[in-house]
């Protein structure tokens, strides 16, 4: 357990803004005019138009 600990907060030190970074783009690309949700199709549409 002891040696679980610093391996616990450096796994949460690199995870949490790699988490935070995904849940935002996934925010930004999930919503289009603010009104409807995006399905995964659409989200590929809009990368293959390079967004």
């Amino acid at each position: 357990m002891i040696f679980g600990l610093p391996l616990l907060t450096f796994f949460l030190a690199i995870g949490a803004p790699v988490i935070s970074v995904i849940l935002s783009l996934v925010f930004v690309f999930t919503f289009d005019e603010g009104d409807h949700w995006l399905t995964v199709e659409d989200i590929i549409e809009k990368f293959r138009k390079g967004r």
